[in-house]
């Protein structure tokens, strides 16, 4: 109770009354950019969970039923999850590069999620990276330029049309090049 007040009070007298906040030992890290954190998160039991969510889309399963079902995979099975593991290691530690080549393929027209479907080389395959933090990684590097695409609707109804014909008609007698009705009836 008051020991614990005392302690905070002394501690932030000691300071000269600042505040710091703990800094993180993977401030910074990312799967993209360090080995380490590649290694800690991306394993063969990792890879299962991602590999089963993957293919049971709309079923629900919790780390525990996962964790479960991996401990009673083969032997073969579990190299099988090895081996995914080890090749999405390798799809982010060569991301930048399978980025470009997915970009350069699409001239840059692909959303997030397709891009990062395209990189793990398909939809149906697992993905290193998720949409998201591919998003932020991307628009993170040096030279990075978003722009955001939207369908337009097609002028194709009279009325359309017919808006289309007097916009253009002002838009001319603004520019000078021409007179619309409007004009007409004001001489």
């Amino acid at each position: 109770g008051k020991s614990k007040v005392k302690e905070c009070i002394s501690k932030f007298n000691d300071r000269d009354g600042k505040v710091e906040r703990k800094n993180r030992s993977d401030a910074g890290k990312t799967l993209t950019n360090s080995k380490k954190k590649r290694d800690q998160v991306v394993t063969p039991q990792n890879y299962f969970k991602k590999f089963k969510r993957k293919h049971h889309p709309g079923e629900v399963f919790s780390d525990a039923e996962l964790n479960a079902a991996y401990a009673n995979l083969s032997e073969a099975d579990r190299l099988i999850c090895a081996q995914g593991a080890d090749g999405l290691k390798v799809q982010l530690d060569n991301i930048e590069g399978e980025v470009q080549r997915v970009m350069q393929h699409t001239n840059g027209c692909i959303s997030w999620r397709r891009l990062a479907e395209q990189i793990a080389g398909g939809a149906k395959n697992v993905q290193p990276i998720g949409h998201h933090a591919l998003a932020r990684w991307v628009m993170g590097t040096e030279g990075f330029r978003y722009t955001e695409t939207q369908t337009l609707p097609q002028c194709t109804t009279e009325q359309t049309k017919s808006c289309d014909q007097r916009w253009m008609g002002q838009c001319n007698t603004t520019c000078g090049e021409g007179t619309s009705d409007g004009d007409q009836r004001e001489k």
